[in-house]
């Protein structure tokens, strides 16, 4: 049993003795055999072997690690690669001090940067060759020469290109960026490009990235772009992105190409998109956009749109969902297309004005604030240069702010068009119902102050009742410092007086309904076959208002009887006994001109007049059977 287990230990002792370690130390060449111990390394390195930098060292003949060999530059030792000697990793490279490049170096398998890398301007880092090739930088990086990546590089320390960087060279290669990145000069990428911490290209910097339509820019840090930025693939925001007012970015090139945004963006410069654009969260303009130049590219925004610079889509649609806000204080040029506006729009940022060269469809709501008389400047204002139209179910929100306080006479136009179609808007205007209204004019919305009503009218009728008296019956739905009502009686339509007061609720938001009975014997006493009816709402401070009249008709013992009065589409004649023979129904407008006439039959007891056709206002009809004509107003709403 003894000989096998010696034979077996020889065997361990011969391959463990073949695993060499070889320090440099001192400053100098390494070809200078007097700096290694315990002797010179060879040239490839073993498997197995390992290398140790532990001084300073200058490279001065091209050296290659073999696969599952290893190399390590110790804290505070240095490797400075002279112009044109390569060193080529096949194995573990391990940076923990200063690695200086002024030729090449290849990495074939894994490199690992702790310390310090520098890329000098005549050096070259091949980070990764191959797709399973890893390339990590925790320390720090800085590239004056070339820095190209055929594989995985993952950084979470700072890097700072100058010069040439290709970040991901094929469509399976990736760039990934958890640390500080600063470019000021080229970066190509060709790949998946990951930033998730802070990355910044200068204004010296140039990035082309996913240069292939299969590729992908994707941030989920902070980046800012104050250089040129090209895109030839897929473009996601899901953080922090801002294009300064030096910087340029060409988002998607390709009609297949995507710029998504799912969190926020910021332009100061000039962002170009030739694919579609979808914003999810918050878009903010102050520079140029200029969306849509592919061939059948659209814009949707689901989220918050501020355009406060210069947006242009040429082709495709643009589309805001019913959730997402469109304000801002720009322009928004649709080359003659439509925009629509499905969610909010509130022009300016509290206020301001926006400007739409195009066309429109609201079909969510327009929220305009108030806070001054100057459009644009102290409240909210809505230019469009071609077609309005007002879906409808689409809503006009009008608030105040600022502590501005609109008062009678005031107006604001809010809406400006060349024409206009569609519905109306669904109101939602501040202070006492009816003290802000809206007219719709031939070029725009104006907003104007009327007086505030102190009583909200509901209804106000009069009818005669069987015993010839007359029932005044009216209601409200509000009342502010309502003192009470006036009932004014006429003969005429010109000379009034009082005959009651009814008190009025107050203050009051409850719908209130009131009731008074004219007795016949007053009725009889006007000698009048016309009675006017009117309402004199007074407030405890003194002012009032009228309610519109309302007449009512005293018939004789031979009279005629019409009703509805007032009406709008139809009223009848009701003879108090049937006509003896035919007869003839003539109705004049105030200027005394003949504007309906029908005959009557013999025996009729009551005549339909249909009113459809007729502009509202104050009528005379006249009823003639014989030798008996009758004489009665009529009032057309």
């Amino acid at each position: 049993m003894k000989k096998p287990i010696t034979i077996f230990f020889c065997l361990l002792a011969v391959l463990t003795g073949n695993a060499q370690t070889f320090t440099f130390t001192g400053t100098g060449n390494w070809s200078n055999t007097a700096l290694w111990s315990p002797s010179y390394p060879g040239s490839p390195l073993p498997s197995n072997d390992t290398i140790i930098i532990d001084g300073n060292c200058t490279q001065d003949i091209g050296r290659s690690i073999n696969a599952s060999a290893f190399m390590y530059i110790n804290p505070g030792a240095t490797l400075n690669i002279s112009a044109t000697i390569t060193l080529t990793i096949n194995g573990t490279f391990t940076n923990n001090g200063a690695l200086s490049i002024a030729g090449m170096l290849t990495n074939n398998k894994t490199a690992t940067n702790n310390g310090q890398l520098t890329v000098s301007l005549t050096g070259r880092l091949n980070a990764a060759t191959g797709d399973s090739d890893l390339f990590y930088n925790n320390g720090t990086i800085t590239n004056n020469g070339r820095l190209d990546n055929s594989g995985t590089f993952t950084n979470t320390g700072p890097i700072t290109n100058n010069l040439t960087f290709n970040a991901a060279e094929g469509n399976g290669d990736n760039f990934i960026n958890n640390g500080v990145f600063l470019n000021q000069g080229a970066f190509t990428n060709s790949g998946v490009f990951n930033n998730n911490n802070q990355m910044t290209n200068a204004a010296s910097g140039t990035m082309v990235s996913a240069v292939g339509n299969a590729d992908n820019f994707i941030n989920a840090g902070i980046f800012t772009n104050s250089g040129q930025l090209d895109n030839d693939g897929i473009f996601t925001n899901n953080n922090q992105m801002t294009n300064t007012v030096n910087g340029s970015i060409l988002a998607a090139i390709g009609n297949s190409d995507k710029f998504v945004n799912n969190s926020s963006f910021t332009n100061h410069g000039l962002f170009t998109n030739e694919g579609i654009t979808t914003n999810s969260t918050t878009f903010i303009n102050e520079g140029i956009v200029s969306t849509g130049n592919g061939l059948a590219d659209d814009f949707f925004n689901n989220g918050n749109l501020e355009n406060n610079g210069t947006l242009t889509w040429i082709t495709g649609d643009f589309f805001t969902g019913i959730n997402s806000t469109l304000s801002g204080d720009g322009l928004i040029n649709t080359a003659g297309k439509v925009l629509v506006a499905n969610g909010s729009v509130g022009p300016g940022s509290s206020p301001g004005a926006l400007t739409i060269a195009g066309n429109l469809t609201i079909a969510g709501s327009l929220d305009i604030e108030l806070g001054g008389f100057i459009p644009g400047t102290q409240h909210d204002q809505l230019i469009v240069t071609g077609n309005v139209q007002i879906n409808v179910g689409a809503v006009l929100n009008v608030s105040v702010i600022n502590s501005f306080f609109p008062t009678t006479g005031n107006q604001f136009v809010v809406l400006t068009w060349l024409t206009r179609s569609g519905a109306l808007f669904t109101e939602n205007l501040p202070g006492d119902p009816g003290a802000m209204i809206t007219d719709y004019n031939l070029l725009d919305l104006t907003l104007a102050m009327t007086a505030p009503l102190p009583v909200t009218w509901l209804s106000f009728r009069a009818t005669l009742n069987d015993g010839n008296g007359v029932d005044l019956d009216w209601s409200t739905a509000s009342e502010s410092n309502n003192e009470g009502f006036d009932i004014e009686r006429s003969a005429n339509g010109r000379d009034w007086e009082s005959i009651a007061f009814v008190p009025g609720a107050g203050t009051t938001s409850e719908v209130q309904n009131y009731q008074f009975t004219d007795p016949a014997y007053a009725i009889a006493s006007a000698g009048a076959a016309l009675i006017y009816y009117r309402l004199k709402q007074t407030d405890f401070s003194g002012a009032f208002e009228y309610s519109p009249i309302r007449i009512v008709e005293i018939h004789s013992q031979n009279d005629i009887r019409v009703f509805p009065n007032p009406a709008d589409e139809e009223i009848s004649i009701a003879f108090s006994q049937a006509t003896a023979e035919r007869g003839l129904v003539q109705l004049f407008n105030q200027q005394g001109r003949l504007v309906v006439e029908e005959p009557l039959s013999p025996q009729t007891t009551e005549h339909q007049l249909r009113l459809s056709s007729l502009p509202a206002g104050i009528y005379i009809l006249r009823a003639t059977v014989g030798r008996e004509q009758w004489t009665k107003r009529v009032v057309v709403e």
